[in-house]
């Protein structure tokens, strides 16, 4: 079998390991109609902005940015933990590098998996991220660090390359790898005692992967697999 019929593989094995774990089935998004608000639709999206190996942080060590966009009904409001009052989700991803083993003839791992603390979540204003126009409707961030976390629809939060967790050292190993970055590895935003403001309508759109070649030189062939179909939030 080829690598791509691996990637499928792998896509495939990921879709339903995360419908394991979440343990439901989760309903399409609902932007209009009647019945209450949609709810808000986080999804992770742009690994492959500006991704790079470098060696600053001891080795060989892939640096990535990474977009959290909402794509939901209504806008997202970061939810506090109802007895503590603290905001949940304390780690936002879970990055898991895997290593293609060509005497498997699969992916093996993961060889590198860390937690992205969050800084807040917010409108991305200083990098104009409002990455889907259509159901963008505040033309300004709402959503700051200083004041309340969130982000609005249609609006995405930037964490770039070079942020403290935004990596996955590959060390010695060389050749093809996956990384699978999951959002809210915690599911703090399945619970039920959270606003509906707070709480993610599509789990299983929670991840993306990033297929890339490295010899110990030259990063290539990076492609970044997303979990949604962006045409279908834009037609």
């Amino acid at each position: 079998m080829n690598r791509k019929m691996f990637r499928k593989r792998a896509l495939a094995a990921v879709l339903l390991g995360l419908a394991l774990l979440i343990g439901l089935t989760a309903t399409p998004t609902v932007l209009s109609g009647d019945g209450p608000p949609a709810l808000p639709d986080l999804v992770p999206m742009g690994l492959n902005f500006n991704v790079s190996v470098t060696n600053r942080l001891g080795g060989p060590t892939l640096e990535f940015p990474i977009l959290t966009a909402n794509i939901g009904g209504q806008h997202f409001t970061r939810p506090r933990d109802p007895d503590t009052q603290q905001y949940l989700v304390r780690q936002v991803y879970q990055y898991d590098l895997y290593w293609y083993d060509p005497d498997v003839g699969d992916y093996t791992g993961p060889i590198d998996s860390r937690r992205k603390n969050t800084i807040c979540m917010i409108d991305d204003g200083n990098r104009g991220r409002r990455v889907f126009q259509c159901i963008a409707d505040r033309l300004n961030p709402f959503y700051t660090c200083g004041g309340t976390n969130g982000v609005s629809r249609g609006w995405a939060d930037d964490y770039f390359r070079g942020l403290q967790g935004q990596w996955s050292f590959i060390g010695d190993y060389t050749g093809s790898f996956m990384l699978i970055a999951t959002l809210d590895p915690d599911n703090d935003l399945q619970r039920t005692d959270i606003p509906d403001s707070g709480r993610d309508g599509n789990p299983d759109n929670n991840y993306s992967m990033l297929f890339f070649d490295w010899d110990g030189s030259t990063l290539a062939n990076v492609d970044n697999v997303l979990s949604f179909d962006p045409g279908a939030v834009c037609p």
